[in-house]
């Protein structure tokens, strides 16, 4: 099956060239050596895709972070938060097809996990507009996020490397 897929573009603001929404400046070295997000070993849970889209999605934290913090403007800020959530969707609908593949007993309770988690950022989203916004959604992202992996997604990694071969 061919996918015909374009990434989403974001518009073309100061030295940011027209490239996916996935963005890294190319000048402006404030905040270079600050992460909002420093991944570490203790986030892996050794199933390779789960553990590539949670440092994908630590990626994406990080960038939010720069371009709240040196005053980009709402557009570039927005395409981000779209990537990102975009970049969670696909997590999350990924991490439940393994767990359903793998007859997770516990996967109910994980799905409304990721449920409440959507709404709150819904409800966010909703409740505000720009940056003030994009920042709340970051702290909470930061706060949640870690905690997510180190107890949520941790709690399945002993039954899904029992049964490899119904995930892989």
């Amino acid at each position: 099956m061919k996918i015909n897929y374009s990434p989403p573009k974001v518009p073309d603001e100061d030295n940011y060239s027209l490239r996916p929404a996935c963005i890294v400046p190319q000048t402006k070295a404030e905040g270079l050596d600050q992460l909002a997000f420093v991944w570490d070993d203790s986030y892996q849970l050794g199933i390779p895709v789960l553990d590539e889209q949670h440092r994908t999605i630590a990626s994406n934290l990080n960038s939010l972070s720069y371009l709240i913090r040196v005053g980009r403007s709402e557009s570039i800020i927005e395409a981000t938060l779209n990537t990102l959530d975009q970049c969670m969707r696909i997590h999350f609908s990924t991490e439940e097809e393994i767990l359903e593949a793998a007859a997770f007993p516990g996967l109910k309770e994980h799905r409304a996990a990721h449920q409440a988690f959507s709404r709150q950022i819904q409800d966010r989203l909703a409740s505000g507009s720009g940056t003030t916004t994009a920042d709340g959604i970051l702290r909470f992202l930061i706060d949640w996020w870690p905690r997510h992996i180190t107890s949520e997604d941790r709690a399945f990694v002993a039954h899904l490397t029992q049964g490899k071969e119904s995930w892989e």
